[in-house]
């Protein structure tokens, strides 16, 4: 068997069993096995619709990290890509003038 159709079965079982104590129990074992646990955990949250966000580190923009964060949480920004870059680098010091999230949300 796959590993694809063990975790499609494994799913398929959980969402069966609901959100009972038997379901949350064989979630917590699964998410226990190496490797398993990182695969299992990962495909569990793509039904909800998520976006990509990366964190840069600063001063050092070329790494961070990278968050699936849900699109509901998500305050978006009407700053100009440079303005985010100048906040980023100074570690949050500078700040551009219009720094209020963007209305519609």
């Amino acid at each position: 068997m796959t590993p694809l159709v063990l975790l499609g079965l494994v799913g398929f079982l959980a969402s069966f069993v609901g959100s009972g104590p038997l379901a949350r129990l064989w979630d917590r074992m699964l998410t226990r096995i190496p490797g398993v646990g990182l695969v299992y955990g990962s495909t569990k949250s793509l039904g909800e619709d998520v976006a990509c966000v990366f964190a840069p580190h600063t001063p050092n923009r070329a790494s961070g990290f990278v968050h699936y964060v849900p699109k509901r949480d998500l305050i978006e920004l009407d700053w100009a890509v440079e303005d985010g870059l100048k906040v980023i680098v100074s570690g949050g010091v500078v700040q551009p003038p219009s720094g209020e999230p963007a209305t519609g949300r």
